[in-house]
């Protein structure tokens, strides 16, 4: 069975749960069909449009990786009546996942092209969480959030995507798997 999963991790995770689950095995056994086709390595994303690969630790402590659209995520933010909010940059810094984020080789660069300030499509930051893998990140913005460190700014602009709703912003075998996953722990565990 686990040469059928493109993704040995998700095998393992389900073999996981079965474990912690023994009266759902059957339940979770009917997921294996569903999660074995998909590939969530860091080299399976679409790479017409920009997009961020976001790693998630996984119960197994393997890695697997989703892919976002940045490009549909602006698309749809353009579209929307609610503006970006103001947050304070040390509120972000007391997330758990913004706050072990590697931002030294971020800061580095920018401090490097100070002369040569980077493009930004927007004026904005994007963070958004998974449903099931808690955590709120920087899905876009990292080297604006890094500019603002920088400067000292106490505030950014910021665009907070609800989590339920994140997943419609994942490449197709992400959202595949972030939803599936999400359905199936809803059922184990009610």
């Amino acid at each position: 069975m686990h040469n059928r999963f493109k993704t040995p991790a998700i095998y393992n995770l389900l073999l996981r749960l079965k474990i912690e689950f023994p009266n759902q095995t059957e339940l979770i056994d009917s997921y294996f069909p569903a999660f074995a086709p998909l590939d969530l390595s860091a080299k399976n994303h679409i790479r017409t449009q920009e997009t961020f690969l976001q790693e998630l630790n996984l119960i197994t402590k393997e890695t697997v990786y989703v892919v976002w659209n940045i490009d549909s995520i602006i698309n749809s933010i353009n579209s929307n009546p609610y503006p970006p909010e103001m947050v304070p940059i040390k509120t972000l810094l007391e997330l758990p996942n913004i706050q072990k984020a590697n931002w030294e080789p971020i800061l580095t660069t920018i401090k490097n092209n100070r002369n040569k300030p980077f493009p930004h499509k927007t004026d904005y930051i994007i963070i958004t969480e998974l449903p099931n893998f808690p955590g709120f990140s920087i899905i876009d913005g990292n080297y604006r959030f890094g500019e603002a460190l920088l400067n000292g700014q106490t505030e950014i602009k910021a665009y907070i995507i609800n989590p339920l709703a994140a997943p419609t912003f994942l490449q197709p075998d992400s959202q595949k798997f972030v939803t599936t996953f999400y359905s199936m722990l809803q059922k184990l565990t009610n």
